[in-house]
Protein backbone atom coordinates (compact mmCIF):
# COMPACT_ATOMS: atom_id res chain seq x y z
CA UNK A 1 0.00 0.00 0.00
CA UNK A 2 2.82 2.43 0.81
CA UNK A 3 4.49 1.41 -2.19
CA UNK A 4 1.67 2.40 -4.36
CA UNK A 5 1.32 5.42 -2.64
CA UNK A 6 4.81 6.65 -3.09
CA UNK A 7 4.31 5.54 -6.65
CA UNK A 8 1.05 7.83 -7.06
CA UNK A 9 2.94 10.77 -5.73
CA UNK A 10 5.44 10.38 -8.47
CA UNK A 11 3.01 9.77 -10.78
CA UNK A 12 0.47 12.79 -9.75
CA UNK A 13 4.20 15.20 -9.68
CA UNK A 14 4.85 14.21 -13.43
CA UNK A 15 1.57 14.81 -14.37
CA UNK A 16 1.18 18.06 -13.09
CA UNK A 17 4.04 19.13 -14.51
CA UNK A 18 2.80 17.54 -18.22
CA UNK A 19 -0.51 19.63 -17.71
CA UNK A 20 1.08 22.62 -16.80
CA UNK A 21 3.39 22.55 -20.09
CA UNK A 22 1.82 24.64 -21.75
CA UNK A 23 1.32 27.83 -19.08
CA UNK A 24 3.04 30.99 -19.13
CA UNK A 25 3.58 33.53 -16.66
CA UNK A 26 3.11 36.94 -17.99
CA UNK A 27 4.25 39.90 -15.70
CA UNK A 28 3.34 43.82 -16.09
CA UNK A 29 4.90 46.65 -14.38
CA UNK A 30 4.22 50.16 -14.42
CA UNK A 31 2.89 53.57 -12.43
CA UNK A 32 -0.47 53.97 -11.65
CA UNK A 33 -1.60 57.11 -14.00
CA UNK A 34 -5.27 57.68 -12.65
CA UNK A 35 -7.23 57.13 -9.43
CA UNK A 36 -10.80 57.36 -8.30
CA UNK A 37 -11.13 56.71 -4.32
CA UNK A 38 -15.36 56.55 -3.70
CA UNK A 39 -14.59 53.50 -1.51
CA UNK A 40 -10.96 54.56 0.23
CA UNK A 41 -9.80 50.99 -1.06
CA UNK A 42 -6.61 53.24 -2.83
CA UNK A 43 -5.89 55.01 0.49
CA UNK A 44 -6.20 51.70 1.83
CA UNK A 45 -3.34 50.77 0.14
CA UNK A 46 -1.55 53.45 0.81
CA UNK A 47 -1.49 53.79 -3.69
CA UNK A 48 -1.29 56.84 -5.69
CA UNK A 49 -0.76 58.65 -8.96
CA UNK A 50 2.85 57.53 -10.05
CA UNK A 51 3.04 54.42 -7.54
CA UNK A 52 4.77 51.37 -9.19
CA UNK A 53 2.46 48.52 -9.66
CA UNK A 54 2.86 44.77 -10.80
CA UNK A 55 0.72 42.61 -12.15
CA UNK A 56 1.37 38.67 -13.07
CA UNK A 57 -0.80 36.34 -15.18
CA UNK A 58 -0.94 32.97 -15.82
CA UNK A 59 -2.13 31.99 -19.46
CA UNK A 60 -2.36 29.12 -21.24
CA UNK A 61 -3.25 29.22 -25.06
CA UNK A 62 -4.66 25.96 -25.15
CA UNK A 63 -7.21 25.98 -22.46
CA UNK A 64 -10.92 27.32 -22.74
CA UNK A 65 -11.41 30.01 -20.14
CA UNK A 66 -14.39 30.24 -17.51
CA UNK A 67 -15.82 32.27 -14.54
CA UNK A 68 -16.92 30.54 -11.34
CA UNK A 69 -20.02 32.30 -10.20
CA UNK A 70 -20.73 32.55 -5.90
CA UNK A 71 -23.20 29.71 -5.97
CA UNK A 72 -20.29 27.14 -7.48
CA UNK A 73 -21.20 27.26 -10.86
CA UNK A 74 -19.20 28.10 -14.12
CA UNK A 75 -19.23 29.18 -17.38
CA UNK A 76 -17.04 28.36 -20.04
CA UNK A 77 -16.24 30.33 -22.94
CA UNK A 78 -15.90 28.99 -26.32
CA UNK A 79 -14.52 30.32 -29.37
CA UNK A 80 -16.82 31.91 -31.57
CA UNK A 81 -16.97 34.16 -35.19
CA UNK A 82 -14.02 36.55 -34.50
CA UNK A 83 -13.56 36.13 -30.78
CA UNK A 84 -10.89 33.24 -28.93
CA UNK A 85 -10.85 32.57 -25.37
CA UNK A 86 -8.52 31.14 -23.27
CA UNK A 87 -7.52 30.41 -19.93
CA UNK A 88 -5.87 33.33 -17.78
CA UNK A 89 -5.58 33.54 -13.73
CA UNK A 90 -4.05 36.73 -11.61
CA UNK A 91 -1.53 34.89 -9.72
CA UNK A 92 0.01 38.33 -8.15
CA UNK A 93 -0.63 41.74 -7.86
CA UNK A 94 -4.24 42.45 -6.94
CA UNK A 95 -3.50 45.77 -5.53
CA UNK A 96 -6.96 46.51 -4.30
CA UNK A 97 -9.24 44.95 -1.60
CA UNK A 98 -12.77 45.54 -1.06
CA UNK A 99 -13.68 47.32 1.97
CA UNK A 100 -16.06 46.89 4.90
CA UNK A 101 -16.50 43.10 3.41
CA UNK A 102 -17.46 44.63 0.28
CA UNK A 103 -21.01 44.74 -2.02
CA UNK A 104 -23.19 42.20 -1.22
CA UNK A 105 -25.29 42.80 -4.09
CA UNK A 106 -22.12 41.10 -5.96
CA UNK A 107 -22.03 38.33 -3.42
CA UNK A 108 -25.46 36.61 -4.62
CA UNK A 109 -25.65 33.35 -6.97
CA UNK A 110 -24.75 33.92 -10.62
CA UNK A 111 -22.45 36.83 -9.58
CA UNK A 112 -18.63 36.34 -10.52
CA UNK A 113 -16.73 34.84 -7.95
CA UNK A 114 -13.61 34.66 -9.93
CA UNK A 115 -12.75 35.29 -13.73
CA UNK A 116 -10.20 32.84 -15.61
CA UNK A 117 -10.50 33.64 -18.93
CA UNK A 118 -9.37 36.22 -21.73
CA UNK A 119 -10.28 37.13 -25.33
CA UNK A 120 -8.38 37.44 -28.12
CA UNK A 121 -11.13 40.00 -30.52
CA UNK A 122 -9.85 39.32 -34.09
CA UNK A 123 -12.52 41.85 -35.03
CA UNK A 124 -11.33 44.97 -33.33
CA UNK A 125 -7.45 43.38 -33.08
CA UNK A 126 -6.94 44.12 -28.93
CA UNK A 127 -6.80 41.43 -25.83
CA UNK A 128 -8.25 41.27 -22.87
CA UNK A 129 -7.13 39.88 -19.95
CA UNK A 130 -9.94 39.18 -16.86
CA UNK A 131 -8.74 38.59 -13.46
CA UNK A 132 -10.55 38.30 -9.69
CA UNK A 133 -13.68 39.17 -9.41
CA UNK A 134 -17.11 40.97 -10.67
CA UNK A 135 -16.53 42.94 -7.41
CA UNK A 136 -12.82 43.36 -7.48
CA UNK A 137 -11.75 43.16 -11.34
CA UNK A 138 -8.73 43.44 -12.74
CA UNK A 139 -8.64 43.93 -16.78
CA UNK A 140 -5.45 43.96 -18.71
CA UNK A 141 -6.00 45.61 -22.69
CA UNK A 142 -3.30 45.60 -25.68
CA UNK A 143 -3.96 46.99 -28.57
CA UNK A 144 -2.79 45.80 -31.82
CA UNK A 145 -1.57 42.93 -30.97
CA UNK A 146 -2.38 38.80 -29.14
CA UNK A 147 -0.18 36.96 -26.59
CA UNK A 148 1.00 35.06 -28.96
CA UNK A 149 2.91 38.00 -30.74
CA UNK A 150 3.74 39.63 -27.16
CA UNK A 151 7.43 40.15 -26.68
CA UNK A 152 9.22 41.21 -23.24
CA UNK A 153 9.95 44.75 -23.00
CA UNK A 154 7.07 45.37 -24.83
CA UNK A 155 4.86 48.68 -23.84
CA UNK A 156 1.02 49.86 -24.51
CA UNK A 157 -0.40 47.65 -22.08
CA UNK A 158 -3.73 49.15 -20.08
CA UNK A 159 -4.82 47.94 -16.77
CA UNK A 160 -7.69 49.13 -14.89
CA UNK A 161 -8.33 47.47 -11.00
CA UNK A 162 -11.60 48.45 -9.21
CA UNK A 163 -12.84 47.70 -5.82
CA UNK A 164 -16.21 48.39 -4.16
CA UNK A 165 -17.48 49.06 -0.31
CA UNK A 166 -20.30 47.91 1.63
CA UNK A 167 -22.74 50.37 0.21
CA UNK A 168 -22.23 50.23 -3.44
CA UNK A 169 -18.90 52.95 -3.72
CA UNK A 170 -16.23 51.81 -6.16
CA UNK A 171 -12.18 52.90 -6.70
CA UNK A 172 -10.35 52.40 -9.25
CA UNK A 173 -6.55 52.89 -10.44
CA UNK A 174 -5.64 53.08 -14.19
CA UNK A 175 -2.33 52.34 -16.03
CA UNK A 176 -2.04 53.25 -19.14
CA UNK A 177 1.45 52.36 -20.29
CA UNK A 178 2.27 49.33 -18.59
CA UNK A 179 5.69 47.40 -19.48
CA UNK A 180 5.65 43.65 -20.04
CA UNK A 181 9.03 42.47 -18.06
CA UNK A 182 8.66 38.76 -17.62
CA UNK A 183 7.75 35.90 -19.62
CA UNK A 184 8.11 32.51 -17.50
CA UNK A 185 7.36 28.70 -17.82
CA UNK A 186 7.11 29.05 -13.47
CA UNK A 187 5.20 31.10 -11.34
CA UNK A 188 7.18 33.64 -10.09
CA UNK A 189 5.24 34.23 -7.29
CA UNK A 190 5.68 30.81 -5.69
CA UNK A 191 9.37 29.71 -4.64
CA UNK A 192 9.91 26.82 -6.16
CA UNK A 193 10.92 23.67 -4.50
CA UNK A 194 14.74 22.81 -5.67
CA UNK A 195 14.81 19.94 -7.83
CA UNK A 196 17.54 18.55 -4.92
CA UNK A 197 14.82 18.89 -2.23
CA UNK A 198 12.71 16.84 -3.94
CA UNK A 199 14.56 14.15 -4.87
CA UNK A 200 15.70 13.70 -1.49
CA UNK A 201 12.48 13.69 -0.07
CA UNK A 202 11.75 11.06 -2.87
CA UNK A 203 14.59 8.98 -1.90
CA UNK A 204 13.96 9.20 2.01
CA UNK A 205 10.61 7.66 1.00
CA UNK A 206 12.19 4.87 -0.85
CA UNK A 207 14.42 4.35 1.66
CA UNK A 208 11.92 4.27 4.34
CA UNK A 209 9.94 1.54 2.12
CA UNK A 210 13.39 -0.91 1.69
CA UNK A 211 13.95 -0.73 5.49
CA UNK A 212 10.02 -1.45 5.72
CA UNK A 213 10.88 -4.52 3.67
CA UNK A 214 14.11 -5.18 5.17
CA UNK A 215 12.15 -4.99 8.86
CA UNK A 216 9.06 -7.02 7.75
Amino acid sequence: MRRTIGTSVVLAILLAASASADMKYYTFEGTISSTYDGAGAVALAGLGIGSFVSYTFAIDLDQRGYETHYDGSTRTYTDYSDYDFFYTDLVAGDCLTSVDGGYSVFHVAGAVQEYNFGLNDHYSRVTWLHGDSVEDAVYVTKWGSYVSDWTVGESGFYLLESAHDSVGNHSYIVCYDLQLTAISQTNPAVVPLPGAVLLGFLGLGYSGLRLRRTVA
